[in-house]
């Protein structure tokens, strides 16, 4: 049997946001930045300010991990304002 291997280099870094009731995760990456969960509704500004702060304006996607309105709540209005896809 022949070894494999693989590398990869991976540059990520998180940032956890408080986004009203629930928190938020900025995740990014060299080619774009993610959204876990968009926050309670109201709060997009302190994603929007982390964003700017870091630099960057690449939003792709959003992901909503479940249906309550302290994870959905700015996902439409981010979505408006980023151009991200938003994926449930």
């Amino acid at each position: 049997m022949e070894n494999f291997q693989v590398q990869v280099n991976m540059s990520v870094q998180v940032y956890t946001l408080l986004a009203g009731m629930s928190n938020a995760h900025l995740v990014e990456f060299p080619e774009g930045m993610i959204l876990v969960d968009a926050g309670s509704p109201g709060s997009y500004g302190a994603i929007l300010r982390k964003m700017r702060s870091l630099g960057r304006s690449d939003l792709l996607y959003i992901f909503i991990t479940h249906a309550h309105f302290d994870h959905y709540g700015n996902a439409k209005i981010l979505r408006q304002k980023t151009g991200a896809k938003v994926a449930i």
